[in-house]
């Protein structure tokens, strides 16, 4: 059960790494400003502990496993009735004539195979389910998009499908030229299209790739002694992708929207690499080694040595994405400048707002980049680590409105020094001097709880250091770290673990648990 009480206590208060964010004015770096106003009285911790279950109830039971049965359901009926259809040859020899312009090599006649474009439509269908059952998980989703359908090219996995029984087989539609889209009705005779689209306007990304191997032997003996012998070897590729600017993936069931996700961004940027190897390999003459005419046998000697770069356009570095399934809706948001990053995401369920977010990083991005080609290209694995690049660091979240976290690091360079000093602290085995460390970051950033948007502070959230017995060298200790919360009231002290318990939290555990229950149990009905 302490997985479940742990759940709650990360589902109430959020995770403090939460990498998205709530207010658009702020994006491009910046300082996160919460907007709280007004003041409260300081309630005690058992009061709060009301407050935060009776505000993950709601958030919980708001999310209805019935609600998407449509999606599990059609989603099954997939599986079983076309699982095994294949895909229109009409269509590999389109795919395979794209790939044989970009490099005639069969790898890519294979890949060209490997293109379903059903399947794509299914996985983000999946996607979308597990978004709206999950929560707040667009990120992950816009990545997919970006990994799964874009390794091909968007507009090249184009045309139109549609199941032919007879011959168990998706028929190309080559007609369809604008989008990808697969129509097909299910077993209650509802009919089902699926549109996946990208816009004309793109941005490049552009990455290079050269690799150099040259190879040399050195005869030692035998019938070539003396003489050597060398192979070089170039490996030259490039790779062009042009993102549509905005992406848009659509599922209906009788002209009614099912799953309506948008995702517009400006991506553009390049990446080089450049590699050299060299190897020489020292070959001496044996008799009757192999064979009983004698051969070589010899050692080699290598050297290599690779060079990368990172060139970002910031004026296209941005994601703007927006997803509704049955009603749950979350949208995401982020933007990069030359003076940081920021991001915003949001989720509601029916009309209601259910989760805002908001973080921003103040940094010298052009500074960071410079760091990170920089170690790619340096051998020493003593780097010098500039942190003054990273000026700031602040998060806000709020939950339906009766539940805020702020958080902000304004002191980067002392957190980074004061972690050095823990890590050295922790090699020395000396637990003081890792309680004194680990203060000192508790000074570099603050983290505070609050309820119904106003500035009253109810608890920090802080670390904590302890001693764990080991249970295999018996008389060792190690230390770890555990977050702890501190409520203003009373200036008590809690570990999440100690705070979250089953006891005092059991409805919202009992409805954490029922809620995947009921999502379980929905699926085992169709598969």
């Amino acid at each position: 059960m302490k997985k479940n009480f742990l759940l709650v206590g990360l589902l109430v208060l959020g995770m403090v790494a939460f990498q998205s964010c709530k207010k658009d004015e702020n994006l491009g770096g910046g300082t996160v400003d919460p907007g709280l106003g007004g003041e409260m009285e300081e309630l005690a911790p058992s009061a709060q502990k009301t407050r935060l279950q009776d505000a993950g109830l709601e958030f919980v039971n708001a999310i209805k496993a019935e609600n998407h049965e449509n999606l599990v359901d059609v989603s099954a009926f997939i599986d079983e009735k076309y699982g095994d259809y294949g895909i229109d040859e009409d269509y590999f020899d389109k795919l395979e004539a794209l790939y044989k312009e970009t490099r005639p090599d069969e790898d890519y006649y294979s890949a060209a195979r490997k293109s379903n474009p059903v399947a794509a439509i299914r996985d983000l269908m999946a996607i979308s389910l597990t978004a709206a059952q999950k929560g707040a998980q667009l990120v992950e989703s816009a990545e997919y998009i970006y990994t799964s359908t874009l390794k091909a090219g968007l507009k090249d996995l184009y045309g139109g499908f549609k199941p032919d029984a007879k011959y168990e087989t998706w028929v190309y539609d080559k007609s369809v030229t604008d989008r990808l889209e697969v129509e097909f009705t299910d077993d209650h005779n509802q009919k089902w299209v699926a549109t996946l689209k990208g816009s004309k306007e793109t941005t490049r990304i552009h990455m290079t790739v050269n690799d150099k191997n040259v190879e040399k032997y050195l005869y030692e003996g035998g019938p070539d002694a003396g003489t050597s012998s060398e192979y070089v070897r170039l490996y030259e590729e490039e790779y062009t992708l042009d993102v549509p600017k905005q992406i848009t993936f659509t599922v209906k069931c009788n002209s009614g929207a099912i799953v309506d996700m948008t995702v517009n961004s400006d991506l553009a940027f390049e990446w080089a690499y450049n590699e050299e190897s060299e190897s020489t390999g020292y070959l001496s003459w044996y008799e009757d080694i192999w064979s009983y005419e004698g051969g070589w046998y010899g050692y080699e000697d290598s050297d290599w040595t690779g060079t990368s770069s990172i060139g970002i356009d910031y004026t296209n570095l941005n994601v703007d994405a927006r997803l509704n399934v049955n009603g749950y809706e979350e949208t995401f948001k982020s933007t990069a400048t030359k003076s940081g990053i920021s991001a915003s995401a949001g989720v509601k369920i029916n009309g209601k707002s259910m989760l805002e977010a908001e973080a921003a990083l103040n940094a010298d991005i052009d500074n960071i980049i410079k760091q990170i080609n920089d170690a790619a290209n340096e051998d020493d694995e003593d780097i010098q680590v500039d942190v003054t690049a990273v000026k700031e660091v602040s998060m806000y979240m709020d939950i339906m409105g009766k539940v805020q976290i702020v958080g902000k690091c304004d002191k980067f360079e002392e957190l980074y020094d004061a972690i050095i000093d823990l890590e050295e602290a922790d090699d020395e085995n000396d637990f003081k001097k890792y309680e004194r460390n680990l203060a000192q970051i508790n000074d570099t950033y603050n983290v505070t709880l609050h309820y119904d948007n106003t500035e009253t502070v109810q608890a920090n959230i802080e670390l904590e250091a302890y001693e764990e017995e080991s249970e295999w060298d018996e008389g060792y200790t190690y230390f770890e770290v555990r977050p702890v919360l501190v409520f203003a009231a009373d200036s008590s002290r809690y570990s999440f673990e100690d705070y979250f318990t089953e006891s005092s939290f059991s409805d919202l555990i009992e409805a954490v648990e029922d809620l995947g229950d009921d999502f379980e149990k929905m699926v085992e009905r169709y598969f």
